[in-house]
């Protein structure tokens, strides 16, 4: 799974990363075997791409063409995916095009987004998931098949474990 920290920490611009994670599935197909056990071959035929807020930016990304795969997906999970800071300042690359369903992806896609990550809870930080640029927007594009629950009584990191064991 994807996750990057808040923007202003890894900058606006999530091209470098998109790049970086269809290099990592294009390595799947010659480099995964030397890694693995001998006796385990790995079905790259069900592979699924997955991302939480900016990764989950990425995820789409991916998904929907912006870097070159060698292989192919057959599930996308946006997990509280979010494409900038508002609607009209999206990062680059904007991904969002707020057009219903205009997402042409070939798999079965579900976006789980949390109920309170549109909310604003410091003066001085916009929310984390900004209505507009949000979860429910990634949704609003997609085709079928996919799939949509919003957790209400969650926050943006709630989605995350929090439970780390350090």
């Amino acid at each position: 799974m994807l996750y990057s920290w808040p923007w202003d920490c890894v900058g606006p611009d999530s091209t470098e990363e998109i790049k970086s994670t269809a290099e990592i599935t294009n390595w799947f197909s010659e480099g995964l075997q030397t890694y693995l056990p001998s006796h385990v071959r790995p079905n790259l035929s069900k592979l699924a791409l997955s991302g939480h807020s900016r990764g989950g930016k990425v995820a789409f990304a991916v998904a929907l063409g912006k870097a070159i795969t060698s292989l192919k997906f057959s599930a996308l999970i946006g997990v509280d995916p979010v494409d900038g800071m508002d609607k009209g300042k999206q990062t680059p690359p904007p991904i969002l095009t707020y057009i219903p369903h205009s997402f042409d992806i070939d798999m079965a896609v579900l976006v789980p987004g949390s109920g309170l990550g549109e909310v604003k809870r410091n003066p001085l930080f916009p929310p984390c998931a900004p209505k507009g640029v949000n979860h429910e927007d990634f949704y609003n594009e997609c085709r079928k098949p996919a799939y949509y629950f919003v957790a209400k009584d969650y926050g943006h990191v709630d989605m995350l474990n929090d439970d780390m064991n350090w």
